[in-house]
């Protein structure tokens, strides 16, 4: 049969199956109801009964077991005439510890039904060392249009046993190898594939020090590309990147984990990426220029158009467009002598696209008027670097006019005296400049001025090298988290002993688990939401830990896991003696440099 008649006849069964589309079913199995402490369980959960676009149920709660991995499949049958869809999605679960386990009840709500899997128990033995049997023959997925007519004419499903040359490949690209200082940069990393998955993939990104960095929206749509006469499935993962420093900047290589076949998974690096980022031209350069590089405009709006005198209001500008909106500085406002300007503060919202990042800027400016009348507010300006034109931009505000009521309170004497001018036949006070200047020279060569002086500038000079420290913590943003590592897991101790003293176990707890786990991301620079237990090991086998402790510090995890999750107790010397255990795994892993 050929391709389209195989698509014809597909078309055909997906339309028969919405006319005689059923009640839904939900059904959860497994492979095995007793599993040794070293192997794992397959738990599959299937809806099926229904037409096309079933839904699948959240995954019910785990005791005494952790997901390492999942993934999902579909089927189509016909049976008397009547065609039936059914979508599944397995769970690899491992054990935690010998004992009971149990997997909860799965709930789906369709169509204002609810539906219920069955609760399974089960029991977990000791490692018997052998771990779980994998085949090593690898074979090619069967063509899924071949798959679905055998099934529907009861045909065996047989794989065809053929060598699938360079199964997976990956590529990181950017968008331009020459940007400026501070302009947008697309960093895609492009995975693709010739076979079926068994599990999910795991993308690492490559580190992005000296950028400024915004994760972009994952493509969910996947397209058809060739490569050397082969067709593959391609899915891209994108990043923006600002380079904050002109120079050669390395990216370096990005990975992927995949597991192709039954055994260990594949990983596979690209090749690291260089970029040459150019200054800033000076010709034309503005005077109010502040670093921003994209395309923005500007609108400027008063908080109020009446206030009285002496009373302050605020002046609300908002940037909005493309670019790092984190560097954007305030627009210009200049100085007046019938106001005054005491503060402002800043928000920002910065939103990704596919491969692009915009957002707004708003900046509430305060201002004091210092004179009764109309207030005209001069305009605000700001500036920046428009680099597919190569050219300096300017933007600037309408002026602003404000009623200034009235008021009986008086100013503060030094904003009075410098707001208003003297009224004509004043007298001009002259005063004796000689003595004053002589007093001032007094003080200056006192030892106690120059003992001042010389705690003024150390403080300077300090203030000088802990900016530069900073500057390059937060050039290197791994960095910066190591540095902070110790400092964040001792608060996270601190407040799980003031939920201790408040009887507050549970919460306590999660306190204990979260400065071990964000210790752990902190210190090897390494996102540990969504990390696996197997991630964690792999991670500090490469550190020099050694297996016991690895094996400690997942103990920990089940047994912080074990109680926040499940209606287990915890007294207060249990919960002591987990305080000493989470400080004492921090304290290993902080001698280990």
């Amino acid at each position: 049969m050929g391709r389209i008649g195989k698509l014809s006849l597909l078309i055909l069964i997906l339309l028969i199956s919405q006319v005689f589309a059923g009640e839904l079913s939900l059904k959860a199995t497994v492979d095995k109801i007793t599993v040794a402490l070293d192997d794992t369980i397959n738990y599959t959960l299937t809806v099926s009964g229904g037409g096309q676009n079933l839904p699948l149920p959240a995954p019910p709660q785990f005791v005494n077991l952790s997901a390492v991995s999942r993934f999902q499949s579909s089927n189509v049958s016909i049976m008397n005439g009547q065609a039936s869809v059914s979508n599944s999605v397995t769970y690899i679960l491992r054990p935690g510890k010998v004992g009971s386990a149990s997997i909860g009840t799965a709930v789906l709500d369709y169509n204002g039904q609810s539906y219920r899997s069955d609760p399974i128990a089960l029991k977990v033995t000791a490692a018997t060392g052998a771990g779980s049997a994998a085949p090593t023959r690898q074979v090619a997925p069967v063509d899924p249009w071949d798959s679905m007519i055998d099934e529907i004419f009861n045909r065996p499903l047989v794989p065809r046993q053929v060598a699938i040359k360079d199964p997976i490949k990956v590529k990181m690209s950017v968008s331009r190898a020459n940007p400026y200082v501070n302009q947008l940069v697309v960093l895609t990393f492009t995975f693709y594939r010739r076979v079926n998955l068994l599990e999910q993939p795991i993308y690492m990104p490559p580190p992005t020090t000296g950028f400024w960095s915004v994760s972009l929206p994952n493509a969910n749509n996947q397209r058809q590309e060739v490569i050397d006469g082969v067709n593959y499935l391609a899915q891209d993962f994108r990043m923006a990147l600002f380079p904050i420093s002109a120079g050669p900047h390395l990216i370096k290589e990005a990975s992927l984990r995949a597991r192709v076949y039954q055994g260990a998974p594949t990983l596979l690096k690209t090749d690291p990426l260089y970029i040459n980022v150019r200054s800033l031209p000076e010709v034309g350069k503005p005077v109010d220029f502040g670093g921003s590089v994209g395309r923005y405009q500007l609108s400027v709006a008063p908080s109020v158009r009446e206030v009285e005198r002496g009373k302050p209001f605020t002046v609300i500008a908002k940037i909005f467009g493309e670019g790092n909106i984190q560097s954007v500085s305030e627009p210009v406002l200049a100085e007046n002598e019938a106001f005054k300007r005491l503060s402002s503060t800043s928000k920002e919202k910065v939103t990704a696209g596919a491969a692009s990042v915009a957002g707004s800027k708003t900046f509430e400016i305060a201002l004091l008027p210092l004179k009764e009348g109309k207030l005209s507010i001069p305009a605000l300006t700001f500036s920046y670097f428009e680099p597919e034109s190569g050219t300096y931009r300017q933007l600037k505000s309408q002026p602003i006019t404000v009623t200034v009521l009235h008021s009986n309170l008086p100013l503060p004497k030094n904003l009075d005296a410098a707001s208003r001018s003297l009224p004509d036949g004043s007298v001009k006070i002259s005063f004796n400049w000689k003595s004053p200047l002589r007093w001032l020279f007094g003080v200056i060569i006192s030892p106690v001025f120059v003992t001042l002086f010389g705690l003024i500038a150390l403080a300077a000079v300090g203030y000088y090298i802990w900016r530069r420290w900073q500057e390059r913590l937060l050039a290197d943003p791994a960095k910066l988290r190591r540095s902070r590592a110790l400092r964040v897991a001792r608060n996270h101790l601190k407040r799980a002993k003031e939920l201790l003293r408040s009887n507050k176990f549970k919460e306590y707890v999660g306190d204990l688990f979260e400065a071990v786990a964000h210790y752990l991301g902190d210190k090897y620079n390494f996102p540990i939401t969504g990390a696996t237990t197997d991630d964690i090991k792999e991670l500090l086998a490469g550190k020099g830990i050694t297996m016991e402790e690895q094996q400690e510090i997942e103990r920990f995890f089940n047994e912080c896991d074990l109680i926040r999750f499940t209606p287990s107790s915890l007294d207060r010397s249990a919960a002591e003696k987990l305080f000493e255990r989470a400080e004492g795994l921090i304290i290993l892993l902080e001698s280990n440099k």
